[in-house]
């Protein structure tokens, strides 16, 4: 895997590729909960609402939280049976509305101290509560504590993190979970917590080559974690002991836009390149090894394995676009949503 000597240059290639891997809460994304159930973020209008589906996506409902503004994007998390989405901040709204839900129960409204990051990966739930990464000093985690919000840790305060942007949280329970994030010359982009964010360690490539890192997916024990170098190549860090130890799976080529990944227990897609253009590449032993399947679809923003070979994408642009994948991304067959999804973020919709 090349390392990131470029930013020793001046090229500015290094700062390129991680403002580039930086994911938006602005683009259409997944939230899968099961084989054919899950959430999907999608543009309508001017605004963003929260899709729900019990059956893959041919039908869906409308689960976007009432009687707030959705034009910033929204941020979801899910966990077991409670659902929780923040608002990013649209013009003069510059603290995030923070909402959760348990199973058909009514929506609880919270309002953060400061706007919400623009990632998908934002917002997670754990046991305890929820967590939010908000934005100053370089992306502030904050805990729900019952009475109010209260700060775990910031970039500024993280090992060896100068110029470090956050850009994602996840739990495996209360006291394991992950920061992760970009910065514009390589070193240390992910970091992980024992005892609940009262401590955090680096973790990362073992040439630290990395200058971005996407939120990890797993369970239990094993995990994995992309890290992006300067050149653009992906490569999944993966632990199966709890984040003691990891190991380096094989790189990917670099891809011409921003990376996307998905993964689904030990399987896992992403976007590469090749001789021919950008490719889903599939792994079933959590990113240690790859095989090339189908062409990337044009503006493609998420990947979302259901199973070993099937699973669901999303594309963004001026036509949005929701995919049924097969073949681990040999096949993508585009799933027609209704009407009403267009209009119903102006307020003219179905409700």
């Amino acid at each position: 895997m090349a390392t990131a000597c470029s930013s020793a240059t001046g090229d500015g290639s290094s700062d390129r590729t991680a403002r580039t891997a930086a994911p938006s809460a602005t683009e259409p994304s997944l939230v899968m909960t099961g084989g054919e159930s899950g959430f999907a973020v999608w543009p309508s209008g001017k605004a963003w609402v929260l899709l729900r589906t019990d059956d893959g996506f041919r039908h869906v409902q409308n689960a976007t939280p009432p009687g707030v503004p959705t034009d910033g994007g929204l941020v979801v998390s899910w966990g077991g049976s409670s659902l929780a989405v923040a608002v990013g901040p649209v013009e003069r709204l510059l603290r995030s509305p923070l909402l959760t839900t348990t199973g058909t129960g009514e929506w609880m409204t919270d309002e953060l101290p400061g706007g919400v990051v623009s990632s998908p990966a934002a917002v997670a739930l754990r046991p305890a509560g929820v967590t939010v990464l908000t934005t100053g000093r370089g992306g502030t985690l904050l805990t729900s504590t019952g009475t109010g919000w209260q700060e775990v840790v910031d970039a500024r305060a993280l090992p060896d993190a100068s110029g470090l942007a956050l850009d994602g949280v996840t739990w495996a329970g209360d006291a394991f979970g992950w920061l992760t994030g970009h910065r514009p010359s390589s070193g240390a982009v992910a970091f992980q917590t024992r005892d609940g964010g009262r401590t955090w360690a680096a973790i990362g490539a073992p040439d630290g080559s990395a200058v971005a890192a996407l939120a990890p997916c797993g369970q239990g024990a094993t995990w994995s974690l992309p890290e992006l170098a300067a050149s653009g190549r992906l490569r999944v860090l993966r632990t199966r002991d709890t984040g003691a130890t990891w190991s380096a799976g094989q790189p990917l080529p670099a891809s011409s836009g921003r990376p996307v990944w998905g993964c689904q227990g030990e399987e896992v897609w992403a976007v590469g390149g090749s001789g021919t253009g950008d490719r889903i590449y599939a792994s079933s032993d959590g990113g240690a090894s790859w095989t090339a399947e189908g062409p990337t679809p044009s503006g493609l923003t998420a990947l979302a394995p259901t199973g070993q070979t099937d699973g669901f994408a999303a594309g963004g642009g001026r036509s949005p676009v929701l995919w049924s994948v097969t073949g681990a991304g040999k096949a993508f067959t585009r799933i027609d949503l209704p009407g009403w999804v267009a209009t119903v973020g102006t307020g003219t919709g179905h409700d």
